[in-house]
């Protein structure tokens, strides 16, 4: 089992498990058990992200398009003015 496998099904630490097994050698096969779970999880995670990044992209598209439709074209002068603002807030 994996540090995560063990931490879900007993409520321990991965700190507390890292340092009670530190001494312990796997064997070969147990090693490779373990790399091939982590690498699952990885692909698993970066899908994941991609699909989360997609989604938040098109959630900020949305709202960015909303507001530009309320807020309109803006002047040379209300550029100038919120510059200000911000400079003299920062």
């Amino acid at each position: 089992m994996t540090y995560g496998e063990i931490k879900n099904a007993f409520g321990i630490s991965k700190s507390t498990l890292s340092n009670w097994f530190s001494k312990i050698s796997l064997s070969q096969k147990a090693r490779q058990n373990i790399l091939e779970k982590s690498s699952k999880n990885y692909y698993k995670l970066t899908e994941f992200n991609k699909r989360r990044t997609l989604a938040i992209e098109a959630e900020n598209e949305k709202i960015r398009s909303g507001y530009e439709k309320r807020i309109r074209k803006l002047s040379e002068r209300d550029l100038m003015l919120i510059g200000g603002a911000l400079y003299w807030g920062s």
